[in-house]
């Protein structure tokens, strides 16, 4: 089984963490960092090196909050001396539990990010016909 780490900045990752739990109950070899108002990028990243070396055994997927942001960043340094590390940035939940679903499998990124993106959507109202238009029977 991979481990996964999120992170993020402020209570992004504990946030996330609260969530994932109300849904999906406790998750082994998942771990929440969050990066927060004082601590440093060195701090962040032996933080997020030091999950990676205890859950690592079989790859670890590292899911961040901003693309380019200090947590993507110090994440994607760290992929870069494991073979087995996958750094994704953008995490929603449809992403996590995806990611969490298919752990036992091989890493399926294209997988991971398109139920990420079936995961979006947007409400819209959609305006009642008009009496008008009901008379034209259709």
């Amino acid at each position: 089984m991979k481990g996964i780490i999120v992170t993020g900045h402020g209570n992004f990752a504990s946030g996330i963490e609260s969530t994932m739990r109300l849904i999906m109950g406790e998750q082994e070899k998942t771990v929440f960092i969050d990066f927060k108002e004082g601590m440093t990028n060195i701090e962040l990243s032996e933080n997020i090196e030091k999950v990676v070396k205890e859950i690592g055994e079989k790859g670890v997927l590292i899911f961040t909050d901003i693309l380019g942001g200090t947590p993507f960043n110090e994440a994607a340094m760290i992929s870069t001396k494991y073979s087995n590390v996958h750094v994704f940035a953008g995490l929603n939940m449809a992403m996590l539990f995806e990611a969490i679903d298919s752990r036992e499998d091989e890493i399926d990124i294209e997988r991971i990010l398109e139920e990420s993106k079936n995961g979006m959507g947007i409400f819209k109202i959609v305006e009642e016909l008009s009496e008008e238009s009901d008379s034209d029977g259709i």
